[in-house]
């Protein structure tokens, strides 16, 4: 709770501080903001759970996940100075809202309640909405917004009738309460079965997972390159660490309900996005597919129901954030220096910057489920928790991770295996984009090699 508090309380100061014309004042006052409610939520023991009447509860589990998410958002915010340089005007607003939109994933994460998921599910996607539309000299972005807002709000609507049901069926709104008057029930009711599958349809719009991805690959390409890395990893960590608490807890008694649904949606979700992403030229869209069918890996902790599953669930998520802002950083550089967003635009790097392509590679390995990366590692422990029940879906997964080898060593070619254009200089990182770049990639080769 005194986390939450406190990064609201920066986002507010960073506010002030743009209406005062201190926008170099802004980037510090967010990272700080970041980093002052990570060591609170390490050394202050929060006894604010009486006022919250147990609403909001950040222990165990969903500290590590609330951790991981501050660690993410604090290496975005390292590389926002560079991406928001020429826009003065509006620097203070887009950094305010990333940090509301980051106490959104913290309220999902923590929240023992209906109505506290809610208003984090909307408090981490409003301001998302607001910054997919943010660059309105691109038709692109526009265009991203709006589809996002659209999408989102028709989302809202499903959520919210998913509430009611289960409200209605068990007469509470604590996912604790829900969950022992569910499985106390002599048998599911209706209302209770369509509750849920209305939250599952509501969290898999979120997570991108099919047949309710259709907004991604549209979204990811039209919004500013910042703000998608932020979408890629920051919604992530927030869905699943929400959603996996809501099956594993609340619905747990009628896993034998959901379980095959998820299953049918996780096979769709693996074939369609890898098969897709091979067709893929821009290398935004790339990734937007390469999101959608780790989503799908993801998904194989779920079905694993186990209790070490939702800890495999956040190492996963750990290496592949690391790997996307990783991914995500290098293209910053190269769309703002060349202008171009094709997978060509990578072509001769590892011979302009060696260094950062090395970095680069790691990251794409990683996320590729290459041996001696933390995505292997991470691959691995969700694959083997899920084989014992979903054997046949595991199999699907290896399959389609072989696949999607092809794609990623795309832009691994253009990078080690082409010469650059004659035209095409040495491209200028940043300090503070070497820096994330360094960070990711020994974090990835220490996990993989750990």
């Amino acid at each position: 709770m005194l986390a939450l508090i406190i990064i609201s309380f920066f986002a507010i100061l960073i506010l002030f501080a743009g209406i005062f014309k201190m926008n170099h004042l802004v980037f510090l006052l967010g990272l700080n903001g970041i980093a002052l409610s990570a060591i609170a939520l390490c050394f202050y023991d929060d006894n604010l759970l009486s006022i919250s009447n147990s609403m909001f509860v950040c222990q165990g589990t969903t500290k590590f996940y609330t951790l991981l998410l501050l660690l993410v958002v604090f290496l975005v915010l390292i590389l926002s100075p560079f991406f928001l340089k020429e826009d003065e005007k509006f620097k203070a607003d887009k950094t305010a809202l990333l940090l509301f939109s980051t106490c959104g994933g913290i309220l999902m994460i923590c929240a023992k309640h209906m109505v506290l998921l809610f208003l984090g599910i909307e408090i981490l996607s409003i301001p998302l909405y607001i910054l997919s539309a943010s660059d309105k000299n691109d038709l692109r972005s526009v265009e991203a917004g709006m589809k996002y807002f659209l999408m989102g709000s028709f989302t809202t609507g499903i959520l919210l009738f998913g509430m009611a049901l289960m409200y209605g069926s068990t007469g509470t709104l604590y996912l604790d309460e829900m969950g022992v008057s569910i499985s106390n029930a002599s048998s599911t009711n209706t209302m209770v079965l369509s509750g849920m599958l209305l939250l599952i349809a509501g969290f898999a719009f979120k997570l991108g997972l099919v047949p309710f991805h259709f907004w991604s690959p549209d979204v990811y390409e039209g919004s500013p390159t910042l703000y998608t890395a932020f979408m890629a990893t920051v919604v992530k960590i927030a869905g699943f660490g929400a959603f996996a608490q809501l099956l594993f807890n609340t619905f747990a008694s009628v896993q034998n309900a959901w379980m095959p649904v998820l299953a049918i949606i996780t096979a769709a979700t693996l074939i369609l996005a890898n098969l897709t992403a091979l067709h893929q030229s821009n290398f935004k869209r790339l990734l937007a597919y390469s999101s959608i069918s780790n989503a799908g890996y993801i998904m194989l902790g779920i079905l694993a129901f186990q209790a070490s599953s939702y800890h495999s669930i956040g190492i996963y998520l750990l290496t592949y954030s690391l790997a996307s802002i990783l991914s995500f950083a290098v293209f910053i550089v190269i769309n703002k220096q060349t202008g171009r967003s094709d997978i060509e635009s990578f072509r001769g790097l590892g011979a302009l910057n060696p260094f950062q392509a090395v970095l680069l590679t790691i990251g794409i390995l990683s996320t590729a489920g290459i041996p001696l990366t933390g995505g292997f590692i991470a691959k691995y422990l969700l694959f083997s928790s899920a084989y014992s029940s979903y054997s046949w879906l595991v199999i699907v997964a290896a399959v389609n991770s072989a696949i999607g080898i092809y794609y990623y060593f795309k832009p691994l070619q253009a990078i080690w295996f082409k010469e650059a254009n004659h035209t095409v200089e040495k491209l200028n990182f940043p300090w503070a984009f070497t820096l994330v770049l360094t960070i990711c990639s020994l974090l990835i080769l220490f996990r993989g090699l750990s």
